[in-house]
């Protein structure tokens, strides 16, 4: 039904180039870049490169929606502590770690939640158990410096009398999930991070990483990993 013949404005002087004139025809129609010295003729012919310069378009607005879906979808850059540390907390020990928002963008009505995952006492294989913990603060409406979680290992928390040891023998894992408000893309936004036993540090706490300087208060976001040891 269609043929090289239905194009006006062909001319070549070989099936090779024929084909290839029609290949660069098929593109420009598809791009909808107008035509030159080539152009449909006939209702089937003029239909075909109607329908082709509709997928074009409809094509390159799917991929433009894909694209612009990718790059623009909003990613909290909140950093995390290198390490986890046991450090004393009023009368008890307690879970430490420290996050910051190192953008100037803000972020509210954050939300911090810290899950244990561990073998049993006793088995050293088998499904390990699952447990959320209470934080002393797991909320904040805004989050503008940093945050330190802190759970109080009390007589009600599920890792309460267990020495290093135990951390390492039961294959503790602390995966701690934050989540709040982004008003910049005005969605919500999350991000995570996990410690294995070897990234806890026994008996520590953490250095302060800001400070007051002419009124104004200075984030050192260099400073979020320092700790120091507790005799």
């Amino acid at each position: 039904m269609f043929s090289p013949n239905d194009i006006v404005g062909i001319t070549a002087d070989s099936e090779f180039s024929r084909f290839m004139q029609c290949f660069f025809f098929s593109i420009q129609t598809y791009t909808t870049v107008g035509y030159g010295g080539m152009h449909p003729k006939g209702y089937f012919t003029s239909g075909l490169a109607g329908i082709e310069a509709l997928t074009g378009l409809l094509t390159i607005a799917i991929i433009t929606g894909l694209v612009y879906a990718k790059f623009s979808k909003p990613k909290a850059k909140i950093l995390f502590s290198e390490n986890i540390l046991v450090a004393p907390f009023q009368d008890h020990m307690s879970l430490q770690v420290r996050t910051v928002n190192p953008k100037n963008n803000n972020l509210m009505d954050v939300e911090a939640t810290i899950t244990l995952t561990y073998l049993p006492k006793g088995q050293k294989t088998g499904n390990k158990t699952f447990r959320t913990v209470n934080l002393e603060l797991n909320k904040i409406v805004l989050f503008p410096l940093n945050w330190t979680l802190v759970h109080i290992i009390n007589d009600s928390s599920p890792i309460s009398g267990f020495t290093f040891e135990d951390i390492v023998n039961q294959e503790l894992e602390i995966l701690v999930f934050l989540r709040g408000y982004d008003d910049t893309y005005n969605q919500q936004v999350h991000s995570m991070r996990s410690y294995l036993a070897k990234e806890i540090i026994w008996n520590a706490k953490f250095e302060p990483m800001f400070e007051v300087k002419n009124g104004q208060m200075q984030l050192y976001l260099d400073k979020i990993n320092d700790f120091k040891l507790l005799d």
